[in-house]
């Protein structure tokens, strides 16, 4: 065999490797990347749930603290007749010697 044929022959058993070599990486490749969507799937849901989750717990949080607004209200209001009824039972509201004075 001629060192022109052999040359060749070498060359085209390196391409051969080479492409088998890349084909090899390209599948690792291949099968990293649907490793890395099949997780990056899984923490989209963890996330999403989480999400879902959270906005739960504020809804739930914004409907007490709703509740506890109105309930102090009229807690405050009660307060404010109570203290309007006091004042006009008073002695002082009649003119008399008393609270205020």
């Amino acid at each position: 065999m001629s060192i022109v044929k052999k040359i060749r022959h070498q060359t085209q058993m390196a391409k051969g490797k080479s492409a088998q070599t890349e084909a090899a990486g390209m599948n690792l490749q291949t099968d990293e990347a649907k490793a890395m969507a099949v997780e990056i799937t899984a923490e989209n849901a963890a996330l999403e749930e989480a999400y879902q989750s959270a906005e739960a717990q504020a809804e739930a949080t914004t409907e007490q603290a709703n509740q506890m607004a109105h309930a102090t209200e009229h807690v405050l209001e009660e307060l404010q007749e109570m203290a309007q009824r006091a004042d006009q039972a008073s002695p002082a509201a009649h003119g008399a010697p008393g609270r205020g004075g």
